[in-house]
């Protein structure tokens, strides 16, 4: 199941952010600070799809 879709940049700010279940927003934040701490340090040759463990 899709929970949420986010486009950040390469700086961790998010350009894009589409949340298909009920977050707060200290949930949110908390979200997409993780997603961009998982990115932000991959090899360029990795993808840069995530599937965070829990929201």
């Amino acid at each position: 199941m899709i929970r949420f879709i986010l486009l950040q940049n390469r700086q961790g700010k998010t350009r894009l952010a589409k949340y298909y279940v009920a977050l707060e927003d200290s949930e949110k934040h908390k979200v997409e600070y993780e997603v961009h701490r998982l990115v932000v340090n991959r090899d360029p040759k990795f993808t840069n799809f995530v599937e965070p463990c829990d929201t």
